[in-house]
């Protein structure tokens, strides 16, 4: 299973849809009992951002 993100804008109520956030597998065994579940993170996914709202964004080359 993955994991996608939807932001929605306050004001306007636009929406930016992400990439796979994180995704889950489950490992089973002959009886399809779950014996192990596994998380992946995806650190960046990838998202069309407006300019107005990336222009608001921190610089990630400095520090905060």
């Amino acid at each position: 299973m993955s994991v996608r993100a939807t932001l929605r804008e306050k004001k306007t109520g636009r929406t930016i849809e992400t990439r796979e956030v994180f995704s889950i597998t489950a490992r089973t065994d002959a009886s399809a009992a779950v014996t192990d579940i596994q998380v992946s993170e995806n650190p960046a996914p990838a998202a069309m951002v407006p300019n107005s709202v990336f222009l608001a964004l921190p610089d990630p080359r400095f520090e905060a």
